[in-house]
């Protein structure tokens, strides 16, 4: 059995990126990520790649987390829920 671990890779990208936001967000005097209504609604362009990379590789490492069948059944969920949200829009429902 090989040593190399995606699961790990993926997790140590995170961290790194992370912390390089964390950085980059404090030299630009900018608060850490919350869910504080307070909060700036999104990051500067130059902070984008940063978090696309760790968006990434989060996408990435829930996919190997979960599994091929708990992939397919969090798709099917999914999608009737956008279906739900895209006829709530398009027919404007209202509760």
């Amino acid at each position: 059995m090989s040593t190399y671990s995606r699961i790990k890779t993926l997790a140590a990208e995170i961290q790194s990126q992370s912390s390089e936001l964390d950085a980059k967000l404090s030299e630009l005097g900018l608060p850490s990520p919350t869910f504080e209504a307070a909060m700036i609604d999104e990051l500067p362009p130059a902070l984008h790649s940063v978090q696309n990379s760790i968006l990434e590789a989060a996408d990435e490492l829930t996919l190997l987390v979960r599994g091929p069948v708990q992939n397919l059944m969090h798709l099917g969920v999914y999608s009737v829920s956008i279906c739900g949200c895209h006829s709530t829009l398009r027919y404007r429902i209202t509760c």
